[in-house]
């Protein structure tokens, strides 16, 4: 399809295995796009800021060359490639306005977050939220935890929708804050009505034992109804009968214990 030489500019996607041989999915400047072999040496066009006083930036990679500018700490450049001279190295830098010029390897810099990389977080996030918060959930349905599904969903909602949301905003992404705060209120109300739902149901069963003739509350470590072999979290979901069996609420219900 194409040829690609030292210094070609190219965008590189996914990689893939054929036949137990990597290929990186490629995207060069004209458009055309094909796969190169996953052992080919790039260098990360990436923008940077100086993380040191000041540096010179050169005309050509050497020594004596003409100075071209001079950028300050917080100055945000492009790193576009190395070069050698002897047994220098070189970092070709570029600014918005393209000028192009050269710092010696080794220039102090901060590498600048990737907004776009940062958004596809917050997707591939988004995406597992419906899944975690519905493990939650049905985790705690079979389990007959008051409450719990709710927590479950709340959870979810903060651990994989805020959170990652929140590292989005550091990062730059315009869309992070607006995820982050409605994560976060989703997450608040859903942990606030499981936490609601569970001291409701948790004083109704405390009432209805308090009123009872014949308490005989399980052991702790008896979790499973005699009468439908249904298991419990705990021995607080079941109660001695008039028979010395211990039974679930649904199960006391249908006996008239």
């Amino acid at each position: 399809m194409a040829e690609l030489h030292a210094g070609d500019e190219f965008s590189i996607g996914r990689t893939v295995n054929a036949s137990g041989v990597n290929w990186c999915a490629a995207t060069l400047s004209d458009g055309k796009a094909g796969y190169l072999a996953g052992t080919i040496k790039v260098f990360r066009i990436r923008p940077v800021t100086l993380a040191q006083s000041t540096v010179d930036v050169l005309e050509s990679p050497a020594d004596g060359s003409k100075l071209k500018a001079t950028y300050m700490s917080g100055d945000k450049f492009t790193l576009a490639g190395v070069v050698k001279r002897g047994e220098t190295q070189w970092v070709e830098v570029r600014t918005d306005s393209g000028d192009v010029g050269f710092v010696r390897a080794g220039t102090k810099i901060k590498e600048i977050a990737d907004p776009q990389a940062a958004s596809n977080q917050i997707n591939i996030s988004t995406r597992k939220l419906g899944f975690v918060g519905w493990a939650f959930s049905g985790g705690a349905f079979f389990g007959q935890v008051p409450g719990a599904n709710l927590g479950g969903i709340g959870a979810a909602f903060i651990g994989a929708g805020a959170i990652p949301s929140f590292r989005g905003m550091q990062a730059g992404n315009p869309s992070a804050p607006i995820i982050f705060v409605v994560c976060l209120a989703l997450g608040s109300g859903f942990l606030a009505g499981g936490y609601s739902q569970y001291c409701s149901a948790f004083d109704a069963r405390s009432g209805n034992r308090a009123a009872s003739a014949n308490p005989g509350y399980a052991p702790a470590s008896k979790t499973t109804c005699d009468r439908c072999g249904n298991s419990f979290p705990s021995g607080f979901y079941l109660e001695k009968s008039q028979d010395s069996r211990y039974l679930c609420e649904k199960c006391r219900a249908g006996l008239g214990a």
